[in-house]
């Protein structure tokens, strides 16, 4: 792919916040984020009713009822989300948690052993560097884990949402550096299709400020709708194959299951 100029293309999207609740059931997903826990649960209840297979409504739910002493209904919650996603980081950091509020320092550990997430490096580093500091804990003050285990968990639920923050940052920063450095540089070929907000498909050529298209939010890992704010043009010499399809330029980010590079 070298030796010739080729046209390439970029785009920019507008970002805006997907608050607690984007997508899912809000109501519910803000009651619990102002921690209304006693009246997000009914309203999960009323969302899972129609919609069972809702691993982000039952989690929450699962929360919800963590946060109101009701540690088994809970853990029935968190079980029933790692039955179609084994793997579900969320699911095994609440599990554990709600394991812990039972003071089961034991059974905890067991299910915090599993936490992977490749995504949120720092997260999962925390998981590992808390689960160290409780059986420290454990050894030094049995009685805390028997007489205030909500304390435990509050603490490491701050901890790690601190990492969280943390990761969330790094990530922004990285996406930054990123843009900066292909800045006027281009993106892909202009030739390559973009899936649009309907689903449909469009040459990124064609695309103009305004028009809608489907995009990966990095921060909440799912697929949103962001509408086009401008696109640029680059000439450039060459320009990169990936699985014989997308053509991308060299300093172009591209995510994977493993994260992005």
């Amino acid at each position: 792919m070298f030796g010739k100029k080729y046209i390439i293309w970029g785009v920019l999207c507008l970002w805006t916040a997907c608050l607690f609740g984007c997508g899912g059931p809000a109501k519910a997903n803000l009651k619990l984020k102002q921690k209304n826990y006693n009246e997000a649960i009914p309203l999960y209840k009323e969302y899972l009713a129609e919609n069972p297979d809702s691993a982000e409504a039952r989690l929450n739910m699962g929360i919800a009822y963590l946060k109101t002493g009701f540690a088994d209904a809970a853990i029935a919650e968190f079980e029933t989300v790692l039955k179609s996603s084994p793997n579900h980081p969320d699911a095994v950091l609440y599990m554990g948690l709600a394991h812990l509020s039972k003071g089961k320092l034991d059974e905890a550990i067991v299910v915090l052993e599993n936490y992977r997430n490749s995504r949120k490096p720092l997260v999962e580093e925390e998981v590992m560097h808390q689960m160290t500091l409780l059986e420290d804990l454990y050894a030094s003050d049995k009685t805390l884990f028997e007489e205030n285990p909500m304390i435990i968990v509050n603490r490491v639920e701050t901890a790690v949402n601190n990492a969280l923050a943390e990761q969330k940052r790094a990530d922004r920063q990285a996406l930054k550096m990123s843009k900066e450095q292909n800045n006027n540089k281009g993106c892909f070929a202009y030739d390559t299709n973009v899936l649009m907000a309907d689903k449909s498909l469009k040459r990124i050529i064609d695309l103009r400020a305004g028009d809608t298209v489907q995009a990966y939010d990095v921060e909440t890992e799912k697929m949103v709708v962001r509408k086009v704010t401008d696109t640029y043009r680059a000439d450039q010499d060459h320009y990169y194959l990936i699985n014989g399809e997308l053509k991308i330029t060299a300093a172009h980010p591209v995510f994977t299951t493993e994260g992005s590079g």
